[in-house]
């Protein structure tokens, strides 16, 4: 994630996919990190950088996977232990006051390399958003799991897709502190993946998660995200009359 910010500056260091270094649980993903003498390191720890965090990048391909998906959204709504409806929403047909919440409830939440967070979401601002990408040719494709006894929303996820692009980008996954604990980022993940398929013309997924992300790591080993690439997050601030790591 790129951030700007009065007085701050952050660099991203993509540490590049070489065999022999396992980080990812999942055979046949191989990546290691920058050696800590490579030139690009030494550059920015000279220059007041400092490794504030890492992501990983990860690439599903819906079409391989697909005959998967049916059991792993069975596993999950046994997991759940809740009985649940999934509702699929694209960019039109969401309640906005339902989705400003969500989406400051994972902007609290979500690993940030530099504490930087985005203003509060209102209905309002939620839905111009929304249809301002709607008329960029932006497709939404979300799911969201309501407890059918409360009638809560209880998790949301969504990935967005440029018209003829076949691969969508991930946005966000969201689950009701509340209802923590019960598996269900990986039901609507899952079940999204399914929607995916059956609905749409995209090919696969891209996701990005902080490496420390162990839970939804597990979510994405099971559905099938192959590892990619990994970032780091290096970040700086201006203090003292000169750019050192953040304290």
């Amino acid at each position: 994630m790129n951030h700007d910010g009065l007085a701050e500056s952050q660099e991203t260091a993509s540490l590049k996919r070489l065999p022999n270094s396992d980080v990812s649980q999942r055979s046949g993903d191989k990546a290691t990190a920058t050696p800590a003498d490579a030139p690009a390191v030494n550059f920015l720890l000279a220059h007041g950088y400092g490794l504030d965090m890492a992501e990983k990048i990860s690439m599903l391909d819906l079409r391989a996977n697909a005959p998967r998906f049916a059991a792993i959204l069975e596993h999950y709504c046994r997991a759940a232990g809740l009985d649940v409806d999934v509702e699929a929403n694209g960019t039109a047909d969401v309640g906005w006051e339902e989705m400003a919440r969500i989406r400051n409830e994972f902007n609290a939440d979500v690993p940030s390399s530099d504490g930087w967070r985005p203003a509060a979401e209102t209905a309002e601002s939620v839905s111009e958003r929304f249809r301002i990408e709607q008329g960029r040719g932006i497709t939404r494709y979300g799911i969201l799991i309501r407890h059918r006894a409360s009638g809560d929303a209880v998790a949301y996820t969504e990935v967005t897709a440029m018209r003829g692009a076949r691969v969508a980008q991930q946005n966000l996954t969201w689950v009701d502190r509340r209802y923590r604990g019960r598996k269900l980022s990986g039901l609507a993940k899952a079940a999204n993946a399914i929607r995916l398929v059956t609905e749409g013309n995209i090919d696969a997924v891209e996701t990005w998660n902080a490496e420390g992300d162990r839970a939804m790591w597990a979510v994405n080993d099971r559905l099938g995200f192959a590892l990619t690439n990994v970032e780091g997050e290096w970040f700086s601030v201006y203090r003292d009359e000169r750019w050192q790591p953040q304290a």
